[in-house]
């Protein structure tokens, strides 16, 4: 019997050590990940999270008109980051077009930021939002993609007059969903 005991004693602080141990280098993995962000920006989060607020913005679109934030209102829209060189991204236009053909306002209320090192294949690109969606064009690192800390395509957001991000995700099916969620509650 003494041997029991002692065997589950033995047990006992052996998992107490390995939980402490567990516990220690979670925490200083997390430490480190913060850390490792900051020195290698690649490395951050590919964007901004919901529940982020983004400054006011205004931007020239292809029509010659411009897209506000402050356009938007009470009644969130979207903003799409797509690029003319992304598979991923030509993927999600049909789900975009019906998207927004959705929501009160469409065109007014969907920009789409399509960033492109080469402007022939970033005039194609946006050619085929036009219509359905306000359409902008800048580089890489553009102003709109540091706004949104946008470093990866596809990136959508549902955003708010206020600034306020409503829900961020890579795909419209997501996106929509979350607003299908929103107007149940």
């Amino acid at each position: 019997m003494t041997y029991l005991v002692a065997a589950a004693s033995f047990a006992g602080v052996a998992c107490s050590v390995n939980l402490l141990l567990t516990f220690l280098i979670i925490r200083r993995v997390n430490r480190h990940s913060t850390q490792l962000a900051r020195r290698v920006p690649w490395l951050a989060p590919l964007s901004l999270p919901s529940g982020a607020t983004v400054p006011a913005f205004t931007v020239q679109t292809v029509s010659g008109d411009t897209f506000s934030l402050t356009d938007l209102g009470e009644t969130p829209g979207m903003i799409a980051f797509l690029s003319a060189g992304c598979s991923q991204c030509h993927d999600q236009i049909p789900e975009l077009k019906t998207y927004a053909s959705t929501i009160p306002g469409g065109a007014a209320r969907v920009l789409a930021v399509v960033r492109s090192r080469d402007p022939a294949r970033a005039a194609e690109f946006a050619h085929k939002l036009t219509g359905w969606a306000s359409v902008t064009v800048e580089q890489p690192q553009g102003t709109m993609q540091k706004i949104f800390s946008v470093s990866g395509v596809p990136r959508f957001y549902i955003v708010a007059g206020d600034g306020k991000i409503k829900a961020s995700g890579m795909t419209v099916r997501h996106m929509a969903a979350v607003v299908r969620e929103g107007q149940r509650t």
